[in-house]
């Protein structure tokens, strides 16, 4: 077989491939919503206003959940408020620094001894403030190394991670990153163990006055669409959506269409780069 007839089935063979992607991705899509009645939930960061929204759609899904966070006292108030919704014993709340691997461990054996299975990991702690990319990496990691074995294990769990961004086409924040791979690393190592995982991108517009809408969605709305999402096991779900799409198509135009607008969003034009005439120099008529 000569090496053009090689070629020929190697783009047969990638866009049957991207056919049955497709066609997969929309059997995804189309998938109803899972119930997730008497699981155990337990949600990071659930002192935060996000966190605290998320644990709450859990418990309204039907969830126990283990609110965990660095304030004893914001977990506290979120289990309190999901009790108050639901019903006494709905939540309980658990202190735990992220950063601290032997107290991150520690929690997760206690909470498996006591619930025997945690079938929904939350990742919701919001980026810890001057923590560097190993901190950032490791205070998602040792929670997630903690329940995740034991899901895949008994065969089965739900992980979300939430990843925060300021907007789409800025750099990434190094929570983002280090959470995206955590993500990616985990997606691979279990395949076939009957773990689903969700990575949840939400972006902040400070620019409301603009023509073009761009809805600045509440914490409740957020929550609202990643527990959606959680249900169906969606791999990723962005937020808010509209922005996006309008973001790739000023992308795609930017070279010959009026770019005010796609400045205005503060994506991801570059600024115009000047270089500084060097002192005492004169410029050429």
């Amino acid at each position: 077989m000569g090496v053009e007839s090689v070629t020929v089935l190697q783009r047969a063979a990638r866009a049957l491939g991207r056919i049955v992607g497709a066609a997969a991705a929309l059997v995804v899509r189309r998938r109803g919503p899972d119930s997730l009645q008497g699981q155990v939930a337990l949600v990071t960061g659930a002192g935060s206003s996000l966190g605290r929204e998320l644990a709450a759609y859990l418990a309204l899904c039907g969830c126990h959940l283990i609110c965990v966070d660095d304030d004893i006292d914001a977990a506290t108030v979120t289990a309190d408020v999901i009790n108050a919704k639901v019903g006494p014993g709905a939540a309980e709340a658990l202190a735990s620094d992220g950063g601290d691997r032997q107290q991150v461990l520690r929690l997760s054996r206690a909470v498996l001894a006591r619930h025997h299975a945690v079938h929904v990991l939350v990742l919701a702690a919001p980026p810890r403030r001057g923590a560097d990319a190993y901190d950032q990496l490791a205070a998602q990691f040792w929670v997630a190394l903690g329940l995740v074995p034991a899901m895949a294990a008994r065969g089965g769990g739900r992980v979300l991670a939430v990843c925060r961004e300021d907007g789409p086409g800025d750099a990434p924040s190094v929570h983002s990153v280090a959470t995206n791979g955590l993500v990616e690393a985990l997606s691979e190592q279990l395949k076939g163990t009957g773990v689903s995982l969700t990575c949840a991108y939400q972006y902040h517009f400070s620019n409301s006055g603009l023509p073009l809408s761009i809805p600045e969605l509440s914490d409740e709305q957020v929550a609202s669409e990643m527990v959606a999402a959680l249900r169906r096991r969606q791999s990723r779900v962005v937020l808010p959506r509209r922005p996006l799409f309008w973001n790739s198509v000023l992308r795609s135009l930017h070279l010959v269409a009026d770019t005010s607008l796609h400045d205005a969003l503060c994506l991801d034009t570059p600024a115009p780069v000047t270089s500084a005439a060097p002192a005492g120099s004169v410029a050429k008529s």
